[in-house]
């Protein structure tokens, strides 16, 4: 993680504070081929192809070890010093000792996956820390897309530092900041090149980012200059602690001592119109759908507004920065930039425990990888993106046009969200057409809508460039879904008004699904809010009509879909008190 003392590289301004890196060399000639499209693909695919999100993110979990995350960081730090000017020579200990068995250990994965894993240093003349010549280690697992030779890559860095940036003798185990990025990628590297995806994967692990982001600058530059298209960068930097430390850079942890062990940041650049915001939502919705359901201990992402900590700054801006899509995962709670007396980040105290104390988290790290691998899978198999323009109609919707259509299903995700918000308020599903009303919009509100392609695997493609619209007037319709539009399957919702009560009934849910009954005025504000689950196939709501007064719209959702909604009309007077349950010819409850 970089020094604070870099304003410069902090601002963006990555190219004014580094100088470019010089006679930037890729020592592997085939993969260096692969990155530039020229390759046979049939040469690198696996044996048995296995090509479903669905089928491979079970093996997420099974894959993904924390004993071999563990492994490798109680290597990597025998090497105690990794800072980017300390030995070379050495076989035991120094960065040139470091880089060679990160280089072997991917040499070994490729040897167990056929040997389509290509390792490679990126060779760079920059001084650092007096030393002019440095290298990044990197392996390709080359893609099967002959139309398209974009590439993903994943990323860590290697070196560390103690209070002193060149120091070059002391023991800077660097065992979270930033070995456990590095054996984050390294992981990825071993259980990924068993399968074959249509994007080239790339496993770097880069040099020199604690003096000024050097490593990560000349992987960009090579890519730029080479002409390579990259599709996303997932840069990892501090990503195995759970304990909150004295001096952590808001916004993070609250308390000294303070433990999360189920939250993980991601970064990136800008706030609206963002690509980089936009792929952390992709990642996250991949992780909620894929793994999160069935996950032993779910995780939360977070989607932060900042291109990074405050005063801060890390290896995906040096992409991000050149207009390639990056983000930044970090854990939720840091143990600070380290001082003679505070945290343990760029100091001696930066190791993997004390005593009892696990200051690096296995379980914790591994599923972070596993939140790494499913943004990776998904990026890696889905189809091109579309694109989307939005207009406000005569009645004063907000009408989405699916544009560029690449779905070869007709499906498309068309995901909303407001101003103020990282996450998406709504994702919906569109299918057999390329229009959409959205749903119960509000005058004078900025809605910012992104749109996804859908494949035959139910393989999302990442979102499209954000647009926004504010529309001007306010229609109080309700709106008819098009026939286009995916309901939930076989579950119907009716409405029923007595002379006490208006009731809800949800029925044809298989028990165990999830759904919410949403009541909102004619302004689109949310007036009640009810979530529920089936455990049978029928769930009422029943609400006592003296407890709402004017004119509503009610909605059935699941799953960030609109099932139906209803038009309701009550003249009575009002109360504060919530939707509640009740029985029926057929009970549920909660």
């Amino acid at each position: 993680m970089l020094k604070t003392m870099l304003p410069l590289v902090l601002s963006g301004l990555v190219g004014i504070a580094a100088a470019q890196p010089a006679q930037i060399t890729v020592t592997n000639v085939a993969a260096d081929s692969v990155l530039k499209g020229l390759y046979n693909r049939s040469r690198y695919q696996a044996s048995t192809a296995i090509d479903k999100v669905s089928d491979i993110a079970p093996d997420m979990f099974q894959q993904v070890s924390a004993d071999s995350l563990s492994s490798y960081l109680n290597k990597l730090v025998t090497f105690y010093n990794r800072n980017s000017g300390s030995d070379t020579v050495s076989t035991t200990t120094g960065i040139g000792a470091a880089r060679r068995w990160v280089y072997s250990k991917f040499q070994e994965f490729s040897a167990q996956s056929g040997n389509r894993l290509l390792p490679s240093y990126l060779q760079f003349n920059q001084t650092i820390c007096s030393v002019a010549r440095h290298r990044d280690i990197f392996a390709v697992l080359p893609g099967r897309d002959t139309s398209n030779h974009s590439i993903l890559i994943v990323e860590g860095h290697m070196d560390s530092r103690c209070e002193n940036n060149c120091d070059i003798t002391c023991k800077a185990h660097g065992a979270d900041d930033n070995g456990s990025g590095t054996v984050l990628t390294m992981e990825l590297a071993r259980v990924l090149s068993k399968y074959t995806f249509n994007q080239t994967l790339v496993f770097l692990v880069t040099m020199g980012e604690e003096q000024s982001l050097y490593g990560a600058n000349a992987f960009a530059t090579y890519c730029k200059n080479s002409s390579i298209p990259v599709k996303a960068v997932q840069n990892n930097d501090v990503v195995g602690g759970i304990i909150c430390g004295p001096s952590s850079s808001p916004p993070s942890c609250p308390t000294k001592g303070a433990k999360d062990s189920t939250h993980i940041r991601i970064f990136s650049l800008d706030t609206n119109f963002s690509m980089h915001k936009a792929y952390a939502r992709f990642v996250k919705g991949q992780y909620e759908k894929w793994l999160k359901p069935t996950a032993p201990i779910p995780m939360e992402i977070m989607i932060m507004s900042p291109v990074d900590r405050t005063g801060r700054g890390g290896d995906h801006q040096p992409f991000s920065d050149i207009g390639m899509t990056a983000v930044r995962f970090t854990e939720s709670y840091e143990n600070g930039n380290g001082g003679a007396t505070s945290g343990r980040q760029h100091t001696t105290r930066d190791v993997i425990s004390e005593g009892d104390t696990m200051f690096v988290n296995f379980e914790y790290l591994r599923r972070n990888t596993q939140i790494n691998a499913i943004g990776l899978i998904g990026a890696a198999l889905g189809p091109q993106s579309p694109d989307l323009t939005l207009t406000e109609t005569t009645q004063h919707n907000v009408q989405v046009t699916v544009t560029g259509s690449t779905s070869p299903v007709g499906t498309y995700k068309i995901a909303v969200r407001t101003t103020g918000n990282n996450d998406f308020a709504v994702v919906y599903t569109l299918q057999g057409g390329t229009t959409f009303l959205l749903p119960n919009t509000v005058a004078n509100t900025t809605y910012y809508v992104a749109v996804a392609a859908m494949d035959g695997n139910d393989a999302q493609s990442l979102y499209s460039q954000e647009k926004s619209i504010r529309p001007t007037g306010n229609s109080t319709a309700i709106r008819t879904l098009p026939r286009s539009f995916s309901t939930s399957g076989v579950v119907k919702f009716s409405q029923r008004v007595s002379e006490d009560r208006i009731s809800w009934i949800a029925s044809g849910g298989a028990p165990g699904l999830r759904a919410e009954l949403n009541i909102r005025d004619m302004q689109g504000n949310l007036v009640r809010h009810h979530a529920f689950t089936f455990t049978g196939p029928t769930y009422e709501v029943a609400l006592f009509r003296n407890h709402l007064s004017g004119a509503f719209v009610v909605s059935l959702e699941m799953t960030g879909k609109l099932v139906d909604s209803k038009r309701l009309l009550v003249n009575s007077s009002t109360s504060t008190e919530t939707v509640a349950p009740t029985t029926s010819s057929a009970p549920a409850s909660f």
